[in-house]
C-alpha cells in the first residue's frame, strides 16, 4: 500500500474534487469581490490549485486552472480598479497563469518522482518483480485474508540451477539477461491474484491462495518445463527447483512460511535438481 501522500483518487473521487476545487475558488474570488484591493486574499487561490495539480489528472488540472484565472479577471473586472483595465489585466493575467502553470509542473514532477521512488522501493529492479521487503509485507497480509476466510494458501520458494556457472562463464551481463527471460516466463504463467517476487540472486518466490496441493503441483510443474524450454531456446544451462508446502491451515507468519518452503526447496536441490517438490501442511495422515 502506498503511503497517505501518494493517495490515488478513484474516478468518483476525482470528480468530487474537482468539483469542491471549483466551489472553492469560486468562494475566494467572492470574499475577493466583498473585501476589494483593501485585503490580500489572492494566495488562498494556490489551495485548490496544489489539491487538483496533485491529485488529479492533467484535463481536471487545466479546467481548475482556467476556471481560477477566468474568475480572479472576473473579480478584478467587478472591483473597477486600476486593475480592470485591459492592458493590466491581460498583463497581470498572463503573468498569473505563467506563474500557476510553473507551479503545477514543479508538483507533478515532485509526484513522479516521489512515486519513482516508492516503486523502486517495493519493486526488484533487475526483474521488475516485487523484492523480499514488499514480498513479506503484502504477503503477510494476504495470509490474514487467507486465514479469515479459511483458504488454502500454496507457498512455492523456486532457485535457479547452475546460475553461478552462466554468470562464471557468460558474463553478468548473460546472467542478467537470464534473471529477465525467467522473471518474464513467471510474471506470464502465475494467476494474477498470485504474490511473485525476487529474493535475490537466483532465489524466487509465490505465494498462491486458494491453490491446493493438486493445482500446485500440476501448475508447478508447467512453470518448470517452460522455464526449461526457455533456457533450452537460449543454450542456457540452467533449470529450475522447487520447493513448495501446500497450507491447508494457515499458521505461522509469513517469514516462518517461507523458510519451511525453502527447506523444502533444498530437498529438491538433494534429489537432483530440476525438480518440484511438495509438502501439505498439516501433513497427510499414513495410510
Amino acid at each position: 500500500m502506498s503511503p497517505n501522500i501518494l493517495w490515488q483518487p478513484s474516478t468518483t473521487q476525482k470528480c468530487f474534487l474537482t468539483a469542491a476545487c471549483f466551489v472553492l475558488i469560486d468562494l475566494i474570488a467572492r470574499l475577493h469581490y466583498v473585501t476589494g484591493f483593501a485585503y490580500e486574499f489572492n494566495s488562498l487561490y494556490t489551495l485548490p490549485l496544489l489539491v487538483s495539480a496533485w491529485c488529479l489528472g492533467n484535463i481536471a488540472c487545466v479546467c481548475t486552472t482556467v476556471f481560477c484565472l477566468a474568475e480572479w479577471a472576473y473579480t478584478d473586472i467587478r472591483l473597477d480598479g486600476g486593475q480592470s483595465g485591459l492592458l493590466p489585466l491581460v498583463c497581470n493575467t498572463t503573468t498569473r497563469a505563467v506563474t500557476i502553470g510553473c507551479v503545477i509542473v514543479l508538483m507533478k514532477r515532485l509526484r513522479r518522482a516521489l512515486q519513482q521512488e516508492w516503486d523502486n522501493s517495493r519493486q526488484d529492479l533487475l526483474s521488475g518483480l516485487w523484492n523480499r521487503r514488499y514480498f513479506l509485507e503484502l504477503g503477510a497480509t494476504i495470509l490474514t485474508f487467507a486465514k479469515r476466510h479459511d483458504l488454502p494458501v500454496t507457498m512455492a520458494f523456486m532457485d535457479l540451477d547452475r546460475f553461478k556457472e552462466v554468470n562464471d562463464t557468460l558474463g553478468h551481463a548473460v546472467g542478467d539477461d537470464l534473471l529477465r527471460t525467467v522473471a518474464a516466463a513467471m510474471r506470464a504463467h502465475f494467476r494474477y491474484e498470485d504474490l511473485l517476487a525476487r529474493l535475490g540472486g537466483d532465489e524466487f518466490a509465490a505465494i498462491m491462495p486458494g491453490m491446493t496441493a493438486q493445482d500446485a503441483q500440476t501448475r508447478l510443474e508447467s512453470l518448470r518445463d517452460k522455464i526449461r524450454e526457455a533456457m533450452d531456446q537460449r543454450r542456457w544451462p540452467v533449470t529450475l527447483s522447487i520447493g513448495a508446502v501446500s497450507f491447508v491451515v494457515v499458521e505461522g507468519g509469513i517469514e516462518d512460511m517461507v523458510s519451511a518452503a525453502d527447506a523444502v526447496m533444498y530437498e529438491a536441490k538433494a534429489a537432483g535438481r530440476d525438480r518440484l517438490v511438495l509438502h501439505t501442511y498439516p501433513p497427510a495422515p499414513a495410510a
